[in-house]
């Protein structure tokens, strides 16, 4: 995403999720109401949101079901998100924050969106190393363990199961 306005990626998917600090938020809600660019990039980043929610809807009804079964509906969840995507870069690679964003989303129906928002810290701080703040490629694996675990424990495996998957699928698809 385009920071030369001065919004990092890292600040546009806590302000869109509601956990930006409010003194950022306001500094944010007065560029939009000047910069027809960042309003077209929130409303395409919140098709995108809504897009991603209705295709983890679908997912977490089948949580339940078979490892080959969730594995099929993750693959189809990724095909349909991609044919219906709406971001300002349409058809790249996710973006590792883009990717976090998308698990968080995957929890949020499942434990609400307070508890996966910490499910979601508390993986990042356990998958990165000193000196790093965010997820990134080469620990993704390394975080999706670190999810799935931690929500399984609290919702069961096929909670795990369920993140395990989408987590490799997504996985193949960051840079």
């Amino acid at each position: 995403m385009n920071t030369e306005h001065g919004i990092t990626e890292k600040q546009w998917m806590a302000y869109l999720d509601g956990s930006l600090p409010e003194s950022a938020c306001a500094r944010i809600r007065s560029h939009l109401a000047v910069c027809a660019e960042c309003r077209s990039m929130r409303d395409q980043l919140l098709a995108w949101e809504s897009a991603v929610v209705q295709e983890i809807n679908r997912l977490n009804a089948a949580a339940t079901r078979s490892s080959g079964e969730i594995d099929l509906l993750a693959g189809r969840f990724l095909q349909r998100l991609r044919e219906n995507e709406t971001r300002p870069t349409k058809g790249a690679p996710f973006k590792p924050v883009e990717a976090v964003r998308l698990m968080q989303a995957l929890l949020n129906p499942l434990c609400g969106a307070g508890a996966a928002r910490k499910a979601v810290q508390q993986a990042n701080e356990q998958s990165c190393r000193a000196g790093e703040a965010d997820v990134s490629v080469p620990n993704w694996s390394l975080f999706v363990r670190n999810l799935s675990k931690n929500v399984g424990c609290v919702y069961g495996s096929p909670a795990r199961l369920l993140i395990e998957r989408v987590g490799s699928l997504v996985g193949t698809e960051i840079h």
